[in-house]
């Protein structure tokens, strides 16, 4: 097989096309994620749009994998998204994140479960807590009551253009001394017992979904279902206005992955690197000294071994030419019922056969 002008034999062609799928394959696991709600997940549950959309503004960084990259956010004009931490924060993290607060910073904090984000918001002086039962509305809904639709909404900056937004199996708040932006219909009800019915023991009514409340310097927003930013979402009715007014209201906006999953190995070797002077240096310094090596005449010559060795290597096969003796032998062990004469005769047969085969080849 004549590829560019090389001959390739099809186990070699084989063995390169698996070669460059294997390579193909880990470069994409390096790259992506599968972790619900990341922002290296491009799947439908995956948050790699809003992702994309923070980096369209002025964030250097739009996903922040390690909490100590707090220290380095500006504040005014910062907003910070997270969305269903999965481990809690240190005392450590959560005094990075009041830091930020501090310093005139937006954190927006998205969940539709109590735990993690409930001990967040109360290290950090939020009045607002997450409810973690499932509200449904039999009247308002997209597809079905699971995805109620939210229509009543304050005119604010995040929410100013956004007369609806739809949940996804969410939640609701309890407010405590927050504001709020945005309430269920009064048609709405939480699921007790998670039979997606409703009993005669849960009572229809509007339920807060979206509040904020200033603490410190800073501003935070509570939202009881996270599921509104993902890939999927995005295209219900009035989440996409939602999350453009989000982004399009702050200088800078950067999702907050450090308690999300796992991240994958390239992003975090790029977040290390960045971190790490002396790592610079060397990278630095290896570009010269690679490019040294390459016009090397030792190291020229080796490679051209490879490529003769294992690109430009003729595959045709040598011949092989045996005396009459050695044929007559050959031909002995065999055949041996055959007589004297006729291994004989076979063997001036074979004999003419190469001379011809060389007159042919001198041609």
């Amino acid at each position: 097989m004549n590829i560019l002008g090389t001959e390739w034999d099809i186990p070699r062609v084989i063995l390169w096309c698996f070669i460059i799928v294997i390579a193909v394959t880990l470069s994409l696991a390096a790259l992506t994620s599968t972790t619900a709600f990341g922002a290296y997940n491009a799947e439908w549950d995956g948050t790699s749009e809003l992702r994309n959309s923070a980096a369209d503004s002025a964030s250097a960084t739009p996903v922040l994998i390690d909490s100590t990259e707090y220290d380095q956010l500006e504040g005014s004009g910062t907003l910070v998204i997270l969305l269903a931490p999965q481990t809690a924060y240190s005392p450590a993290e959560q005094a990075r994140v009041d830091a930020f607060l501090d310093r005139g910073g937006t954190l927006l904090i998205a969940d539709d479960r109590r735990g993690e984000t409930n001990q967040l918001l109360a290290e950090l002086g939020v009045s607002t807590r997450i409810d973690g039962r499932q509200l449904r509305d039999p009247n308002q809904f997209h597809r079905n009551p699971a995805l109620p639709i939210i229509t009543n909404t304050s005119n604010t900056s995040i929410t100013q253009g956004v007369d609806q937004f739809t949940f996804n199996r969410g939640s609701t708040l309890t407010t405590g001394n927050a504001t709020v932006l945005a309430y269920s219909s009064d048609f709405s009800y939480l699921d007790e017992n998670e039979n997606e019915q409703r009993d005669q023991t849960e009572p229809l009514q509007s339920y807060p979904v979206l509040t904020t409340e200033q603490v410190g310097n800073g501003r935070v927003f509570v939202l009881s279902d996270p599921s509104i930013f993902i890939n999927q979402m995005l295209d219900r009715p009035g989440n996409r206005n939602l999350a453009n007014g989000l982004t399009s209201s702050y200088d800078r906006v950067v999702l907050d992955s450090s308690h999300g999953g796992k991240i994958p190995l390239t992003i975090q070797f790029w977040v290390w690197l960045k971190q790490t002077p002396w790592a610079q240096a060397v990278l630095a310094g290896l570009g010269p000294l690679l490019l040294g090596l390459a016009v090397h005449p030792r190291v020229r010559s080796v490679i051209t071994i490879v490529r003769e060795e294992f690109f430009e290597r003729d595959t045709s096969l040598d011949a092989v030419t045996f005396d009459a003796e050695e044929r007559t032998e050959y031909l002995r062990h065999q055949h041996p019922d055959w007589d004297a004469t006729r291994v004989e005769r076979i063997t001036k047969s074979m004999e003419q056969l190469d001379t011809d085969t060389i007159s042919d080849d001198d041609e």
